[in-house]
């Protein structure tokens, strides 16, 4: 009976009872460092480090050392890979606590901080690239939280392969 009793938590609830078991298994959780695997993600970022998953919050560390906290603000299944846009996707929307400014060689996540900062970033597992884990990143310089991949703002997708 208490077998029964979940499956109808997870059908009623699926965000409920699939943020606390499968959400805890991606990348994006992980204490890891990222090599770029696109040629936009080099150019923009170099390698990337995250602290790991503590409270809702990572510590996300650029090739250049710069570092900004990300809080996360939910997430869920949706439209999150531009390169895979009919497909449903896990992604989890964390909020940058400030625009990083210049990076990998004067670029910016968004282009001109003042007029477009980064403001949020959505992390994906992606499809395995040479047998490597892939990590993907949707980054937004709107207002509000982004929805989907489809979302106003969108500057930046970015992929990286786990170390």
């Amino acid at each position: 009976m208490k077998h029964l009793t979940v499956l109808l938590l997870v059908g009623l609830a699926p965000g409920l009872a699939v943020a606390e078991t499968v959400a805890d298994r991606h990348l994006w959780r992980e204490q890891r460092l990222f090599q770029p695997s696109s040629t936009t993600a080099e150019g923009i970022t170099g390698p990337i480090r995250l602290s790991g998953y503590h409270a809702g919050k990572t510590t996300l560390t650029f090739g250049d050392k710069k570092t900004v906290v990300l809080t996360s603000v939910g997430g869920g299944v949706g439209a999150w890979d531009a390169a895979r846009p009919n497909e449903k996707t896990t992604g989890e929307i964390f909020r940058l606590s400030r625009d990083p400014g210049p990076l990998n060689i004067g670029n910016f996540l968004c282009g001109n901080p003042k007029t477009h900062p980064a403001r949020y970033i959505v992390f994906l597992d992606g499809p395995p690239e040479g047998g490597a884990p892939m990590l993907r990143a949707a980054v937004f310089w709107s207002k509000k939280a982004p929805r989907d991949i489809n979302s106003p703002g969108l500057c930046a997708t970015l992929n990286y392969t786990a170390d």
